[in-house]
């Protein structure tokens, strides 16, 4: 036998196998939703975002120096320069493919 605490308080002894417990869907509930769940969600979310900002703060620290790229200014030759013409003339000793003809 075993003892177990009635509805109205009172401790009464039963068998385990006789006894059977209904409950309604929010007393078979096995947590509740609501403020506490947003808190854990928040606090998750802020430390996220403190774990990525020291990790941001960490890379740009140990990132190499990048020169400056040089100033565009009046007296600079902005323009790319000139490009002659592709020769497309094969070389003495080149052989040109035939088709069909494998060595």
């Amino acid at each position: 036998m075993s003892r177990y605490i009635d509805t109205d308080g009172k401790v009464k002894d039963a068998p385990i196998v006789d006894r059977t417990v209904e409950r309604n869907a929010t007393e078979a509930r096995q947590g509740s939703k609501g403020v506490p769940v947003l808190w854990v969600l928040v606090a998750g979310l802020i430390l996220a975002m403190l774990a990525w900002g020291a990790a941001e703060i960490y890379g740009f620290s140990i990132a190499p120096e990048q020169p400056d790229p040089p100033a565009v200014g009046a007296d600079s030759n902005t323009e790319p320069p000139a490009q002659d013409a592709i020769d497309a003339t094969p070389a003495p000793g080149d052989v040109e493919p035939q088709r069909g003809v494998t060595p």
